[in-house]
């Protein structure tokens, strides 16, 4: 007993003191903050370039369906994708097929939403992936 209770505590230091210099993810991926964009789009990837100087990467998206929120004007769109606490990868070797919130701007690429911390807010187009999205959709979505 008295070890688990020394776990528990060197975990909740560990947490603590990790939140002072990165983020600590403590719950599953909770797909809905995807809701806080314009628009929700199944894609394709299509391109990528990793730009570690500027702490992000610019994806070339070709959109192949609106789930929900404002239309996309082009079929082949830039989304642009922050990173405060991990560099983006040189190579995209993640999911062709995706599920992405966007904020969308006229002068700008697209901004990839996600969570300041922990999910990246690029989804697998999977029928899985795509259920659970949609049943955390808030009312009136």
């Amino acid at each position: 007993m008295q070890t688990a209770a020394a776990i528990g505590g060197f975990l909740t230091v560990l947490g603590l003191a990790a939140q002072a210099h990165a983020c600590v993810l403590l719950q599953d991926v909770d797909y809905s903050v995807l809701y806080r964009s314009d628009t929700i789009v199944r894609a394709k990837v299509v391109g990528y370039q990793s730009r570690p100087e500027q702490k992000d990467a610019l994806f070339r998206l070709e959109i192949e369906q609106v789930l929900t929120g404002k239309s996309v004007e082009r079929q082949i769109i830039e989304a642009r994708w922050e990173r405060k606490y991990k560099p983006a990868p040189q190579i995209w070797d993640g999911y062709t097929n995706v599920i992405v919130g966007l904020r969308l701007s006229n002068d700008a690429p697209a901004q990839i939403v996600r969570e300041s911390c922990g999910f990246d807010g690029i989804v697998e187009d999977t029928p899985q992936d795509l259920s659970i999205l949609l049943s955390q959709a808030p009312a009136g979505s």
